[in-house]
């Protein structure tokens, strides 16, 4: 529903702040005071094209605001958070256009979007009918929808099952078309996934082996350091240098004995003995290992040659399938597992084959059972619409619906939907594009709108020169209407006829003001007496007399009486 409607410096309109309600917004005025403004002003905040011409004289720039209550409209949220933009509490949300001299820019909740995000989210929230072309009955693709919402639960649901097994076809056609690249990519995959594959297995690799294989290669590089500093570790403990000519382990050998015969007479003559004791043990172990590994210490050139080979094979295979072995391992398994796809491919493709042609022949049933409710419900949208057409004057008019198919799946079947219309007798109907009077098009969606009252979802509705060439008991039975929609959707309709303001919920007067030779757009909600002056005006032109201020009255009651009666 539309909260607010806020216009700055937009043609003859400096400020202006409109408050609507729900049920129907009446909006008056004399010829020239600015009716046309506040439509066009809400049609381009809507996205139709910015016009620099539109910006007041003397102004910068022309802004138009726009707050609706999407409470309860579908697919809202699916707009906005692709956008980054989140719905308050009270699920409201500001539309917003500004033109400036060459350009213009749109926001959504104060976030800049494009123009197609703006009429993307706009055509879910309103509607308007007229002379303008922002109306979603010119275009051909809403038909159907218009169609299966008057059809209602039913019709919904069956073109829901439809729409899921219209996807799961065409995932499976996606799965189809990849198992079907060229023959040749295939084995040229299976070919050198294959040779990948047999090319790391032969290699036998163990994860941590590279870094194992380094360590011995260090060894092996350096082996005749390795063993000179053996030696002369064990000539040290055992020999000691040219100069002294003793050996460590001799050396403390001959100290434990020096300490031996006093330790027991002193105690720290003892923890002296106790220690050297112990190191003499350890040194004399370590001295006996060394001989054991000089010993044993073998240099294998041919063992150097066979670690550094496959160190050479494991880093080429890093080169080619990942750093590490644990890497080209995970490769290997990933190309077997694709291998084993391709290599089995063909019999996919035979289950994937005859799985849909299982989902096309049950598709085709469902499409046929959706088309059938569509039938029915076109029969009933084409008479009721017809019926609501003939009483808003348009006495020959024959409102029709066409069903064609598609020769196709698609997402809502086999069914291509349109609607057609012929405004007098003899003529051939005609799709409702082809339909050039505005007054004609608002009357025809004012009584669609009527037959699906119950079921539309679009909140808010504005009718632009619905009364265009009609008066009298036409006149009437328009207005008579307008409530009956105004009921389930919130209306706002711009009205010459006194017929159709006397319905009115919430009435405003549009005027044109001069001031300090400066020409000015106002807007006024009206009260109950003002309503009536505003009639009286409506009904007796220039002059307005007591009688048509009776008249006015009495029209206003008898408004009155019939909302309540189809409350």
């Amino acid at each position: 529903m539309l909260l607010e409607l806020n216009i700055s410096n937009f043609a003859l309109i400096d400020n202006v702040r409109l408050t609507l309600e729900d049920g129907l917004n009446i909006l008056t005025g004399e010829t020239g005071a600015g009716k046309s403004i506040i439509i066009d002003a809400v049609n381009m905040v809507l996205g139709e094209r910015a016009d620099t011409d539109n910006i007041r004289t003397g102004a910068d720039k022309a802004v138009v605001e726009a707050l609706f209550k999407c409470a309860e409209i579908d697919g809202i949220e699916e707009i906005l958070l692709p956008l980054g933009i989140e719905l308050d509490r009270e699920k409201t949300v500001v539309l917003a256009r500004e033109i400036k001299s060459g350009r213009s820019i749109s926001r959504i909740n104060g976030r800049p979007v494009s123009l197609s995000n703006i009429r993307e989210l706009s055509r879910r929230m309103i509607d308007i009918h007229g002379q303008h072309q922002h109306q979603s009955l010119l275009d051909t693709q809403n038909h159907i929808d218009i169609l299966d919402q008057f059809g209602g639960e039913k019709v919904l649901e069956q073109r829901k099952r439809v729409a899921s097994m219209y996807d799961r076809l065409l995932e499976l056609r996606r799965t189809l078309e990849e198992i079907n690249k060229s023959e040749m990519e295939r084995e040229r995959n299976i070919d050198l996934y294959s040779y990948q594959v047999q090319e790391i297995e032969m290699a036998s690799l163990r994860e941590g082996e590279d870094q194992e294989l380094a360590r011995q290669r260090e060894v092996m590089v350096n082996a005749e350091k390795i063993y000179q500093s053996l030696i002369q570790a064990y000539q040290l403990l055992y020999e000691g240098d040219s100069d002294s000519g003793a050996g460590i382990v001799d050396g403390l050998n001959q100290v434990i004995s020096l300490l031996a015969p006093f330790s027991s007479m002193d105690d720290s003559i003892g923890g002296y003995h106790s220690a050297v004791e112990t190191s003499y043990i350890s040194l004399r172990e370590a001295a006996r290992d060394i001989r054991s590994h000089i010993e044993g210490f073998e240099f294998d050139r041919q063992q150097l040659n066979s670690v550094e080979e496959r160190l050479d094979l494991i880093s080429r295979l890093k080169r080619k399938y990942g750093k590490t072995i644990e890497e080209i391992l995970e490769y290997c398994n990933n190309k077997s597992m694709e291998l084993e796809r391709l290599k089995n491919s063909q019999q996919e493709q035979i289950t994937i084959k005859a799985e849909i042609a299982q989902i096309e022949e049950d598709l085709k049933k469902e499409c046929v059972v959706l088309s059938g409710l569509r039938k029915k419900a076109s029969e009933f949208l084409a008479s009721g619409v017809t019926s609501e057409i003939n009483k808003l004057g348009m006495n020959n008019g024959i409102f029709s619906v066409s069903m064609e198919a598609t020769g196709g799946f698609t997402s809502r079947g086999l069914d291509s939907v349109e609607f057609l219309f012929s405004a007098n007798l003899g003529e051939p109907l005609k799709p409702l594009s082809k339909i050039v009077s505005g007054g004609e098009m608002s009357r025809i969606m004012l009584a669609i709108k009527v037959s699906l009252a119950l079921t539309d979802r679009i909140p808010t509705l504005i009718f632009d020169e619905i009364d265009a060439g009609i008066s009298g008991r036409t006149a009437q039975v328009v207005a008579q209407q307008l409530a009956q929609v105004s009921g389930k959707h919130q209306v706002i309709c711009v009205t010459h006829l006194p017929q159709i303001a006397s319905m009115a919920d919430n009435h405003f007067l549009i005027k044109k003001e001069e001031e300090e030779g400066h020409t000015y757009t106002r807007l006024e909600l009206m009260g109950r007496d003002d309503k009536i002056k505003e009639l009286a005006r409506l009904l007796g032109g220039a002059k307005v007399t007591e009688l048509t201020m009776k008249h006015s009255e009495e029209m206003l009651k008898m408004a009155e009486n019939y909302k309540k009666s189809v409350v």
